[in-house]
């Protein structure tokens, strides 16, 4: 598969809508390692060219007009591919994340490219952790919301 198709499954909106089910971060990733088309990209950024390729996408989907009503539809796929550039490159991550930092009405895109770019994160292969921010809490189906 090329790096092209790679991008337009990343980009859909069935891969967006299954990462902004997830409650912060954390779980972000975590879902994301799972997506087949996110470890296809990992496997091809393992070649320089595809790493350009995708810092020019993501200067490309950020400047992209956007209805300022709702949120940008490109917030997810731009930090996924921040992310996977990061992990790939710090490097290309850290080129990643100034462009990102800027994304007009993003949710995901600009809070990762802040933690990269403040070097307030760090990684394992399969999880995120934030350093020096309380997590999140997230209520399990079962839980009560507190009064």
């Amino acid at each position: 598969m090329n790096i092209n198709d790679i991008f337009r499954k990343i980009e859909s909106h069935e891969t967006s809508a299954q990462l902004n089910l997830t409650s912060n971060l954390r779980h972000f990733f975590m879902y994301a390692e799972r997506v087949e088309c996110i470890q296809e990209l990992k496997n091809a950024l393992k070649d320089t060219i595809c790493i350009t390729e995708t810092l020019k996408r993501i200067l490309s989907l950020s400047k992209e007009d956007i209805d300022f009503r709702y949120e940008n539809p490109y917030d997810s796929a731009i930090t996924i591919y921040l992310w996977v550039l990061f992990l790939q490159s710090e490097i290309a991550g850290k080129v990643a994340a100034n462009i990102a930092s800027k994304l007009r009405h993003g949710w995901w895109a600009p809070r990762y490219a802040r933690k990269v770019l403040k070097e307030d994160v760090y990684f394992t292969p399969t999880t995120i952790e934030e350093v020096g921010e309380e997590r999140e809490y997230v209520f399990e189906a079962h839980e009560k919301f507190p009064k």
